[in-house]
């Protein structure tokens, strides 16, 4: 059989389970695809799938602060293979040990300004990694004790330019 046809095959089926791992830990978390985002209730996203844990990340940065009152504004970013980024929307906290409850309070959530839905996320993540999984990327969680046949094919910026050579030309 034709190995490049084999290797289509198996990102594909990689494809496949990353967007079934995904649906699974937004059911976990009773989030309908619909449904906008609490983006501090995803947090935990990249250790709880392993395929992507090295590829996705959720990252919060401090938008405004009152020091009189204590009160945050927090916005809140996915990135995906670090160079991809999805803003996820703010939310605000009177204090920061807000941050630390496991559940939100009400007022918290009427404060937030959520852009995106569980079906936004899913898509993104999944779309960029079919967008860059060839020869460069390689779905599957990382063995740092193993040999590392995934560092062989960093930088992921190199990948980049080399899949789109059109990437700096000037017409």
């Amino acid at each position: 059989m034709n190995p490049k046809l084999i290797n289509d095959i198996r990102n594909v089926l990689r494809i496949v389970m990353v967007r079934k791992q995904l649906n699974e830990y937004l059911e976990k978390k009773e989030i309908n695809s619909g449904d906008l985002i609490y983006p501090p209730a995803i947090q935990d996203l990249q250790e709880s799938i392993p395929d992507i844990s090295n590829r996705v990340e959720i990252t919060p940065f401090m938008e405004e602060m009152d020091p009189t009152t204590g009160a945050i504004k927090i916005g809140w970013n996915l990135f995906v293979l670090g160079i991809n980024r999805k803003f996820l929307g703010y939310t605000v906290h009177e204090s920061l040990d807000e941050l630390k409850r496991p559940s939100p309070s009400k007022k918290a959530l009427e404060n937030s300004l959520c852009y995106t839905t569980g079906e936004d996320v899913v898509g993104f993540i999944v779309e960029t990694l079919q967008k860059y999984d060839d020869e460069h990327i390689s779905l599957g969680s990382i063995k740092f004790n193993a040999p590392q046949v995934y560092a062989a094919k960093l930088p992921i910026a190199n990948g980049y330019y080399e899949k789109n050579k059109s990437v700096g030309r000037t017409m």
